[in-house]
C-alpha cells in the first residue's frame, strides 16, 4: 500500500475518532473516553506526518484539510440524513 494512501486513511479514522469523542456528536449515546480522544489526536497528527513525507508540502496539508473538512461536515449530515428516514 502507498505512504500516501495510508495516510490518507489513517487520517479519516482519526477524524472520525476525534469526531465521536467530542461531547455533542450524534452517532452514539455517549462520547467516546479520553484515552480514545488522545489516541484519534496522535493519529492525526502521524496521518499529516505520512502525508507530508509522501508528498509536496502544500499539497500534503491541502489534502489534510480536506480530510478532516470532509468528515466533520458530513457526519453529523449522515446522522440527520438517517434520522428523518
Amino acid at each position: 500500500m502507498s505512504l500516501k494512501l495510508l495516510g490518507i486513511i489513517i487520517s479519516l479514522l482519526s477524524c472520525l475518532g476525534l469526531y465521536l469523542s467530542h461531547p455533542n456528536q450524534i452517532f452514539l449515546k455517549t462520547q467516546l473516553g479520553r484515552y480514545s480522544f488522545y489516541i484519534a489526536l496522535i493519529g492525526v497528527l502521524l496521518g499529516l506526518s505520512m502525508l507530508l513525507y509522501a508528498l509536496p508540502l502544500l499539497v500534503a496539508i491541502l489534502i489534510w484539510l480536506a480530510i478532516a473538512t470532509l468528515v466533520w461536515s458530513f457526519a453529523p449530515l449522515l446522522m440527520l440524513m438517517k434520522r428523518s428516514n
